[in-house]
């Protein structure tokens, strides 16, 4: 469960990054 909420965050900080760009 945790790995997966790992997996949630870095997914929504990628996407953060993206949006930044």
């Amino acid at each position: 469960m945790n790995l997966f909420n790992s997996f949630i965050l870095c997914s929504l900080d990628v996407d953060h990054t993206f949006l930044l760009i």
